[in-house]
């Protein structure tokens, strides 16, 4: 049997302070032939788009934020970061961005549609909708390889 290449992903636990926390997962379809109808966190692999140009346009202080993943590059820190934030809105309809107000909110429906066709991309979502990501709302947990089974 072959050892499949890792392929760098994020995942996102997002979490609401209660007694104890209250924990977000995301039920997968059943359809899905891995893992159909579990619960899990939104999260997938970092895509070519999520490599981002002029990032801090978008979100302040990412290349701080990058720094606290020191063994890889920060670009690609970077494009962790955005993964997350984009499979969370793709999966699950959540977006950590600021300022939203009830115009962007509706047009967001729209526009994740959009991303799900590939019709759009998450950059363009954001710059479109002039959105900053919240990366203060997001903090870097750690970073796991599978190991070979």
């Amino acid at each position: 049997m072959s050892v499949v290449a890792a392929r760098p992903a994020a995942t996102v636990v997002l979490l609401r302070p209660a007694r104890p926390f209250d924990v977000f997962l995301v039920r997968r379809s059943d359809s899905i032939a891995f893992m159909g109808g579990a619960h899990v966190f939104p999260g997938g692999r970092v895509d070519a788009a999520d490599h981002l140009d002029h990032i801090d346009t978008i979100i302040d202080g990412m290349t701080g934020a990058a720094a606290r993943m020191p063994d890889i590059p920060v670009d690609v820190a970077i494009a962790h970061y955005v993964a997350a934030l984009r499979e969370l809105f793709e999966e699950a309809g959540v977006l950590l961005a600021h300022p939203l107000t009830a115009a962007s909110v509706e047009r967001l429906a729209v526009d994740r549609r959009d991303l799900l066709a590939g019709t759009t991309t998450f950059a363009d979502i954001i710059r479109n909708e002039g959105l900053g990501l919240a990366r203060d709302g997001v903090a870097y947990g750690a970073h796991l390889v599978t190991p070979e089974v």
